[in-house]
Protein backbone atom coordinates (compact mmCIF):
# COMPACT_ATOMS: atom_id res chain seq x y z
CA UNK A 1 0.00 0.00 0.00
CA UNK A 2 3.15 2.12 0.64
CA UNK A 3 3.79 2.23 -2.98
CA UNK A 4 0.62 2.85 -4.12
CA UNK A 5 0.65 6.30 -2.15
CA UNK A 6 4.13 6.76 -3.38
CA UNK A 7 2.79 6.63 -7.11
CA UNK A 8 -0.08 8.16 -6.61
CA UNK A 9 1.69 11.44 -4.60
CA UNK A 10 4.17 11.53 -7.70
CA UNK A 11 1.40 11.85 -10.33
CA UNK A 12 -0.04 14.67 -8.11
CA UNK A 13 2.81 16.82 -8.37
CA UNK A 14 4.35 17.73 -11.07
CA UNK A 15 8.42 17.32 -11.64
CA UNK A 16 10.15 20.41 -12.37
CA UNK A 17 13.48 20.58 -14.35
CA UNK A 18 15.98 22.83 -12.50
CA UNK A 19 18.13 23.00 -16.20
CA UNK A 20 18.12 25.96 -18.84
CA UNK A 21 18.99 25.63 -21.89
CA UNK A 22 20.62 28.55 -23.95
CA UNK A 23 19.28 28.01 -26.99
CA UNK A 24 15.74 28.18 -25.10
CA UNK A 25 16.65 31.53 -23.62
CA UNK A 26 17.75 32.90 -26.97
CA UNK A 27 15.04 31.65 -28.75
CA UNK A 28 12.48 33.63 -26.00
CA UNK A 29 14.38 36.93 -26.18
CA UNK A 30 14.38 36.64 -30.05
CA UNK A 31 10.88 35.68 -30.06
CA UNK A 32 10.02 39.00 -27.77
CA UNK A 33 12.63 41.28 -29.85
CA UNK A 34 10.38 44.01 -31.44
CA UNK A 35 9.00 43.89 -27.40
CA UNK A 36 12.80 44.41 -26.16
CA UNK A 37 13.09 47.01 -29.05
CA UNK A 38 10.77 49.30 -28.72
CA UNK A 39 11.18 49.38 -24.76
CA UNK A 40 14.62 50.45 -25.20
CA UNK A 41 13.42 52.95 -28.26
CA UNK A 42 10.55 54.54 -25.85
CA UNK A 43 13.36 54.74 -22.76
CA UNK A 44 15.88 56.32 -24.82
CA UNK A 45 13.56 59.14 -25.97
CA UNK A 46 12.47 59.75 -22.59
CA UNK A 47 15.84 60.27 -21.63
CA UNK A 48 16.96 62.75 -24.66
CA UNK A 49 13.57 64.55 -24.03
CA UNK A 50 14.47 64.82 -19.87
CA UNK A 51 17.76 65.51 -20.49
CA UNK A 52 17.14 68.16 -22.62
CA UNK A 53 14.39 70.05 -21.11
CA UNK A 54 16.19 70.09 -17.80
CA UNK A 55 18.25 74.10 -17.33
CA UNK A 56 21.86 74.29 -17.46
CA UNK A 57 22.01 75.43 -13.66
CA UNK A 58 26.05 74.40 -13.00
CA UNK A 59 29.12 75.43 -14.49
CA UNK A 60 32.54 75.46 -13.19
CA UNK A 61 35.24 77.37 -14.08
CA UNK A 62 39.05 77.82 -13.37
CA UNK A 63 41.55 80.26 -14.38
CA UNK A 64 45.01 78.61 -14.75
CA UNK A 65 48.80 80.23 -15.22
CA UNK A 66 52.09 78.91 -15.10
CA UNK A 67 54.50 80.04 -12.51
CA UNK A 68 57.01 82.71 -12.82
CA UNK A 69 59.33 81.65 -10.23
CA UNK A 70 62.73 80.99 -12.13
CA UNK A 71 63.45 77.86 -10.25
CA UNK A 72 59.86 76.27 -11.90
CA UNK A 73 59.72 73.64 -14.32
CA UNK A 74 62.49 71.69 -13.13
CA UNK A 75 64.40 70.29 -16.12
CA UNK A 76 61.71 70.74 -18.52
CA UNK A 77 61.63 74.12 -18.32
CA UNK A 78 65.58 74.40 -17.93
CA UNK A 79 65.37 72.20 -21.44
CA UNK A 80 62.74 74.69 -23.28
CA UNK A 81 65.02 77.49 -22.07
CA UNK A 82 68.02 75.68 -23.90
CA UNK A 83 66.59 74.92 -27.04
CA UNK A 84 64.30 77.87 -27.14
CA UNK A 85 66.01 79.54 -29.73
CA UNK A 86 66.40 76.30 -32.26
CA UNK A 87 62.44 75.72 -31.69
CA UNK A 88 61.27 78.91 -32.54
CA UNK A 89 63.11 78.60 -35.99
CA UNK A 90 60.48 75.16 -36.56
CA UNK A 91 57.57 77.93 -35.51
CA UNK A 92 57.35 76.13 -31.84
CA UNK A 93 57.05 78.42 -28.93
CA UNK A 94 58.61 77.20 -25.61
CA UNK A 95 59.14 80.08 -24.06
CA UNK A 96 57.01 81.18 -20.92
CA UNK A 97 54.35 83.59 -20.91
CA UNK A 98 56.86 86.33 -20.70
CA UNK A 99 55.12 90.12 -19.50
CA UNK A 100 52.45 89.63 -22.61
CA UNK A 101 51.80 86.38 -20.15
CA UNK A 102 50.94 88.50 -16.79
CA UNK A 103 49.06 90.85 -18.53
CA UNK A 104 46.94 88.05 -20.42
CA UNK A 105 46.22 86.52 -16.70
CA UNK A 106 45.60 89.84 -15.10
CA UNK A 107 42.87 90.54 -17.98
CA UNK A 108 41.07 87.33 -17.81
CA UNK A 109 41.33 88.21 -13.22
CA UNK A 110 39.26 90.68 -14.45
CA UNK A 111 36.54 89.36 -15.83
CA UNK A 112 36.17 86.30 -13.77
CA UNK A 113 33.13 85.94 -11.64
CA UNK A 114 34.77 85.46 -8.60
CA UNK A 115 36.42 89.05 -9.42
CA UNK A 116 33.15 90.70 -10.17
CA UNK A 117 31.27 89.38 -7.22
CA UNK A 118 33.75 90.30 -4.57
CA UNK A 119 34.46 94.13 -5.73
CA UNK A 120 31.72 94.86 -8.35
CA UNK A 121 28.44 92.92 -7.37
CA UNK A 122 26.83 95.78 -4.87
CA UNK A 123 28.90 98.60 -6.51
CA UNK A 124 26.58 97.93 -10.32
CA UNK A 125 24.40 95.49 -9.23
CA UNK A 126 21.40 98.52 -10.04
CA UNK A 127 22.52 100.08 -12.54
CA UNK A 128 23.61 96.90 -14.83
CA UNK A 129 20.61 95.29 -14.18
CA UNK A 130 17.65 97.78 -13.65
CA UNK A 131 18.81 100.83 -15.32
CA UNK A 132 16.40 101.90 -17.93
CA UNK A 133 18.36 105.07 -19.23
CA UNK A 134 20.64 108.22 -18.05
CA UNK A 135 19.89 111.80 -17.35
CA UNK A 136 22.01 114.18 -18.92
CA UNK A 137 20.83 117.20 -16.61
CA UNK A 138 21.05 115.86 -13.67
CA UNK A 139 23.72 112.57 -14.36
CA UNK A 140 21.55 110.48 -12.49
CA UNK A 141 20.84 106.78 -13.78
CA UNK A 142 17.02 106.12 -14.52
CA UNK A 143 16.17 102.87 -12.83
CA UNK A 144 13.16 100.70 -13.98
CA UNK A 145 10.18 100.70 -11.34
CA UNK A 146 8.96 96.98 -12.47
CA UNK A 147 12.62 95.63 -11.63
CA UNK A 148 13.85 98.11 -8.47
CA UNK A 149 12.21 100.34 -6.38
CA UNK A 150 14.01 102.97 -5.58
CA UNK A 151 12.09 104.67 -2.56
CA UNK A 152 12.27 101.56 -0.42
CA UNK A 153 15.57 100.09 -2.37
CA UNK A 154 14.18 96.60 -2.72
CA UNK A 155 13.56 94.36 -5.87
CA UNK A 156 10.25 93.93 -7.06
CA UNK A 157 11.14 92.63 -10.34
CA UNK A 158 8.82 89.13 -12.17
CA UNK A 159 11.61 86.10 -12.51
CA UNK A 160 10.46 82.79 -13.43
CA UNK A 161 10.76 79.94 -10.58
CA UNK A 162 14.93 79.17 -11.59
CA UNK A 163 15.83 82.80 -10.88
CA UNK A 164 15.91 84.94 -7.45
CA UNK A 165 14.09 88.38 -7.20
CA UNK A 166 17.12 89.89 -6.58
CA UNK A 167 19.95 88.74 -9.27
CA UNK A 168 22.36 86.73 -8.29
CA UNK A 169 26.16 87.83 -9.02
CA UNK A 170 26.49 84.53 -12.02
CA UNK A 171 23.18 86.13 -13.72
CA UNK A 172 24.63 89.53 -13.31
CA UNK A 173 28.03 88.35 -13.92
CA UNK A 174 26.78 87.16 -17.43
CA UNK A 175 24.30 90.32 -18.25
Amino acid sequence: MTMENEATSASIRPEYDDEMDLRELFAALWASKTTILGFFLISALISVVVALSLPNKYSSQALLAPRSDSGAGGSLGKMASQFGGLASLAGVNLGGLGDQGSTAVAIEMLKSREFFGTYLYDEVLIDLMAAEGWDRGTGEVLVDDSLFDVNTSTWVRDVSAEFQVKPSVQEAHEK
